[in-house]
């Protein structure tokens, strides 16, 4: 079995953390907020924490019980293809975006979801296409039939 790994940018949660940190820092200074009462945010807010929580736990559980790596630095050892893995390839990514989502909702702050589009590009550019690449190149024709039964995101 191969041992290189899919030579990903950085952690996806860092990616993640970045711009949040970079969009609220814009916030500080310039704000930017929805209008929308404060009790519909939070509670739409903590719903998509809950979801997006729920989520990254299952998907973790997942890897750790076919033994393959969690972190994408790491060499993985097996595809995951039950669970939320039917529905969406990357459902670790799914759920940092709701919990990112869910933080902008609660501090009242639209940038960052105007920095959404360009964090999910670079996710896309920096850590999923390199992951696919290097699970097509470790699994082959398992991993390719997968890829065209499951979308990307949802």
């Amino acid at each position: 079995m191969r041992t290189e790994t899919a030579g990903v940018v950085a952690p996806p949660p860092l990616i993640f953390l970045t711009f949040l940190a970079c969009s609220l820092a814009i916030h500080r200074y310039y704000p930017w907020s929805s209008g929308l009462p404060g009790p519909l945010r939070q509670t739409v807010a903590v719903a998509m924490i809950a979801g997006g929580l729920t989520l990254v736990i299952l998907a973790a559980r997942l890897f750790r019980g076919v033994g393959t790596a969690i972190r994408p630095w790491n060499p993985s050892t097996a595809l995951v293809l039950t669970g939320p893995y039917r529905w969406t390839r990357n459902p670790m990514y799914v759920a940092m975006t709701l919990i990112y989502a869910a933080i902008s909702l609660l501090v009242d702050s639209l940038w960052p979801i105007l920095f959404l589009p360009a964090l999910l590009q670079t996710m896309n550019w920096g850590v999923i296409q390199r992951e696919e690449r290097y699970l097509e190149g470790l699994f082959g024709e398992e991993y390719r039939a997968y890829r065209e039964q499951v979308r990307r995101w949802i």
